[in-house]
């Protein structure tokens, strides 16, 4: 009779010796997850709110006197007259007031009073009437008569920005019995440092999300939809909107170049430059490789231009002027979309991304450079207290009970919100996406 081993595993067998102590090994290398990476905490200008001054932190955004924004109530035009602000006023091509002189109410009344030949001008007091139209900016000139007087009041404002700080937190509960039980001896070390990768984690989604609620008023939608609801399988992003983007920020004067902490010291800065850049989820990969303009591919990888200069942690690529940044773990809308006409599963007829009945919705999100800051509290970035089992009259008498806790203060200020701006799309499956969901369904 041949002995036999208990293996107790895969082939169970009924030893012929007896039971074995030991029929396993617990290796003391365990399988660990990989790191989401972060890429918004590297944007923006790290600001301190000190102790003893509130939980409110307040920055001044100067405006140059030229400027949509700078004006004045008390505006007055080239021959003294005193103007209304948030009305509109014509004149003839002597330059003497016509029509209404108690202002019209549009810029298209006003013109049509004014003629093919005359002028209208804003009662904002701002010079140039803060306008790029031909007519108000001709009627805004500061034009002097002999005597002098009061001619075009303009405005020299400042505006406030305000963002206040919260707390944030959480806790891992632990027992003595497991520090005493558990194989793995470095059990609390290893708690200790996965409650600093999640407050990262956290935190990164923190930026994240108010990044994207502050870009919804400069959203645009591909395709023919106006809103998220509206959004289905023909809004895909195209190479039109994207320049149309570009444009947008252009006049909004957002620089084509990127301030990010340099990934290597963590205190200086790096400037990425020649181009705007856009964040976008893994599920967009696909949609921007295969854009097309006018028949030609317009991706171009980063491999293709990355030697002609610095790019930034994740860069995969360009169209036209933008550079795209993929974020791993990248915010969506899902299923803030229009029904689908299959939602069986996440290939249906279309083979749409789509979250139950109703599409999934991305965004592309472009940040400027010094658009925003985020705010910590002085001196304390991410605080950790570790409670080890103690002894308490009211909740733990036998000392059983231990936790690791950490919080952390947050808070973000928008500094230019015109250059924080999103185009809304929804996104086809990619082949490996849709082979892999078919495998599944079959097996």
């Amino acid at each position: 009779m041949s002995m036999k081993f208990n293996s107790g595993g895969f082939n169970p067998a009924t030893s012929s010796i007896g039971a074995q102590i030991n029929d396993k090994f617990w290796s003391k290398v365990a399988v660990m997850e990989a790191r989401k990476k972060r890429v918004f905490s590297q944007l923006g200008e790290k600001l301190v709110q000190p102790k003893n001054y509130g939980d409110k932190l307040v920055k001044y955004h100067e405006l140059p006197i030229i400027h949509k924004l700078n004006i004045n109530d008390q505006a007055i035009d080239a021959n003294g007259v005193s103007l209304v602000k948030n009305k509109w006023y014509a004149y003839d091509n002597a330059g003497a007031m016509t029509g209404n002189t108690g202002g019209y109410a549009t810029k298209e009344l006003a013109k049509a009073a004014a003629g093919a030949t005359g002028s209208i001008k804003s009662g904002n007091g701002n010079l140039y009437g803060g306008d790029t139209d031909f007519a108000v900016i001709k009627g805004s000139f500061p034009i002097l008569s002999e005597e002098g007087g009061k001619v075009n009041a303009v405005g020299m404002k400042r505006l406030v920005l305000e963002a206040q700080i919260a707390e944030f937190g959480f806790h891992v509960p632990f027992t003595k019995k497991m520090l005493d039980m558990d194989t793995e001896t470095g059990l609390l070390a290893r708690i200790s440092r996965e409650v600093g990768e999640a407050q990262g984690e956290i935190r990164e989604k923190q930026i994240a999300a108010g990044l994207l609620t502050a870009s919804e008023v400069n959203r645009v939608f591909a395709g023919d939809a106006s809103t998220i609801a509206q959004m289905g399988a023909g809004d895909v992003v195209s190479f039109q909107d994207i320049r149309g983007m570009e444009q947008s920020l252009k006049l909004a004067r957002s620089p084509k170049q990127t301030k990010m902490i340099d990934g290597s010291t963590k205190i200086g800065t790096v400037v990425i430059g020649a181009g705007y850049s856009a964040f976008v989820g893994q599920e967009l990969y696909p949609v921007l490789e295969d854009m097309e303009h006018a028949g030609v591919k317009v991706w171009r990888p980063v491999e293709s231009y990355a030697a002609a200069g610095t790019v930034m942690q994740d860069e995969i690529g360009k169209i036209s002027a933008t550079r795209f940044v993929e974020v791993e773990d990248m915010i969506k809308y899902g299923g803030a979309g229009a029904l689908t006409n299959d939602a069986t599963d996440d290939t249906g007829v279309e083979n749409m991304y789509v979250s139950g009945t109703n599409y999934d919705v991305f965004p592309i999100l472009y940040v400027g450079s010094d658009s925003f800051g985020t705010i910590g509290f002085e001196g304390d970035v991410a605080r950790v207290n570790t409670v080890m089992p103690t002894a308490d009259a009211h909740n733990d008498v036998f000392g059983k009970k231990g936790v690791v806790a950490i919080s952390w203060y947050h808070g973000l200020l928008i500094y230019r919100p015109e250059r924080i701006r999103q185009i809304l799309t929804v996104a086809k499956l990619s082949w490996w996406r849709i082979h892999c969901s078919l495998a599944t369904m079959v097996n």
